[in-house]
């Protein structure tokens, strides 16, 4: 009730006049019959002003009052507040204290030091430190437990800390193989390279790439299903780059390389890195094909030279810049993986794919490429005759293309097969007339003047292989075709 006795001295004077006048009647009107109490004005300065008026006259009550108010004036034009040089406690004048009614008692709640203990910070919390260059702050929202979590917490668009727990913690549930990471793997991989990098993530691309190739070696039945996304119509070119280059990289973390031939594929993938890497080096051209050149007449202008060079430098390439090279000796679980990660890949272009043939020849050049790296990787396994015969049947209608990327990829197809099986499996899975065959198409590349430097160089190769391959195993036959290559 204070704060409405409060509020009711705040109304202005001809409202408590009226309040007044209307008690006063009503307190005449029922003063001789039995009538409930009528109400009240609020006893204030004013209030009190009019009942000595009507109790004590108008001349000698409004006298008297009138001298109250003129000190009551007096006293609110001095300060509300008062303080004194030895004290800090308010000093009210007395004239309000009088008027302004004061709120019940109330229990004063006190900040002493049994209601509030002191709080203890931590040691690491007192002192501040700058971050290290680099260096990012700590999360303050732990990472999922389980790959269901963080597979759904891939979709946060508002809170980053909860994308980025999720995000950078994905690869070591998948390499533990996480409960549920079966089931939602390929889906998994499917959302993980289709993210925008919608809050500036440090190390973005490189963290998907290592997250999509994890889920490739730690489930390679996806892949299947992975080539045909890539050769879905209208794909997106960056998607198809992306699917090729995390086959690829998966394979060389899953495959090895024999010892005997490591280093020939070494300098193969270097030699044909213009499709595969980032950085290509172009060998020159040795006195020995510089003479078979002069041989057959075979000269290449000078400013077609320079101007190939010019447009391999500014080609956008397929693969990594930086590929660490697979230890000799491991264990090769690619060739017990190659029915799900090498066979899916040899695409028949026909259908609705026949466009690889035409518009996407350059990725079925990356196609192939990538199928032979799987295919070496695989190493001498019970399924290697098969893989063989089966590479070569898909890369041979191509050799011929107008395409020179796709022509170079056959070209690698054929040298990976040369470098992986022994001679004698090479002359029982290849009849003599076919690889024959095989001389007159590498002489045919050789004569061609539009035939690019790379391409000159691993016919080269090839052709220098086969032939010792023929005089080892097919003598006869070697002797009898010398004068016609």
């Amino acid at each position: 009730m204070n704060g409405v006795h409060s509020r009711m001295g705040m109304l202005p004077i001809y409202v408590q006049s009226a309040l007044f006048v209307n008690s006063t009647l009503s307190a005449i009107a029922t003063k001789e019959e039995d009538a409930p109490e009528p109400p009240k004005a609020e006893n204030s300065t004013w209030i009190q002003e009019l009942e000595a008026i009507l109790e004590q006259g108008i001349e000698k009550g409004e006298n008297q009052k009138i001298g109250e108010r003129r000190n009551s004036e007096e006293d609110l034009r001095q300060p509300l507040l008062q303080k004194d040089s030895d004290s800090e406690e308010e000093i009210l004048p007395p004239s309000r204290l009088n008027s302004s009614p004061l709120p019940s008692a109330a229990p004063i709640d006190s900040d002493d030091d049994e209601e509030f203990p002191v709080y203890q910070l931590d040691a690491s919390e007192s002192k501040f430190r700058n971050l290290e260059p680099g260096e990012e702050p700590r999360s303050k929202i732990p990472p999922p437990s389980y790959i269901v979590d963080a597979y759904e917490w891939l979709l946060e668009k508002e809170n980053p800390e909860i994308f980025e727990a999720a995000f950078f913690h994905l690869k070591s549930l998948i390499d533990r193989r996480a409960i549920g990471f079966t089931q939602i793997a390929e889906k998994l991989f499917v959302r993980v390279v289709h993210l925008q990098n919608s809050f500036g993530t440090r190390n973005f691309d490189e963290t998907v790439d290592k997250i999509a190739t994890a889920c490739i070696t730690q489930r390679p039945e996806i892949v299947p299903a992975l080539v045909r996304l890539l050769i879905a119509p209208g794909q997106a070119y960056p998607i198809q780059h992306r699917l090729l280059q995390c086959i690829h990289k998966a394979a060389d973390e899953m495959g090895a390389l024999d010892k005997r031939n490591e280093q020939f594929v070494t300098e193969q993938e270097l030699r044909v890195g213009g499709m595969t890497m980032d950085h290509v080096q172009q060998e020159p051209e040795d006195e020995e094909i510089a003479g078979l050149r002069a041989m057959f007449d075979i000269r290449i202008p000078e400013a077609r030279i320079e101007a190939e060079a010019r447009i391999l430098a500014n080609t956008r390439r397929f693969g990594t810049s930086a590929r660490e090279r697979p230890r000799a000796g491991v264990v090769n679980r690619l060739a017990k993986a190659a029915k799900y990660m090498f066979y899916p890949l040899l695409v028949t272009p026909r259908g609705e794919n026949a466009r690889l043939l035409s518009k996407d020849a350059d990725l079925l050049a990356y196609i192939i490429m990538v199928a032979s790296m799987i295919y070496v990787r695989c190493g001498v396994n019970p399924a290697v005759a098969k893989m063989t015969t089966e590479l070569i049947a898909y890369a041979a209608p191509h050799r011929y293309s107008e395409n020179a990327k796709l022509r170079t990829a056959c070209m690698a197809a054929y040298l990976n097969v040369l470098a992986l099986i022994p001679g004698n499996m090479l002359a029982e899975l290849f009849p003599i007339e076919e690889r024959q065959e095989w001389l007159e198409w590498l002489n045919a590349v050789q004569m061609n003047p539009e035939t690019q430097q790379m391409e000159h160089n691993m016919g080269h190769q090839m052709h220098s292989i086969i032939e010792e391959n023929i005089e080892q195993f097919n003598p006869i036959a070697f002797y009898q075709s010398r004068h016609l290559y």
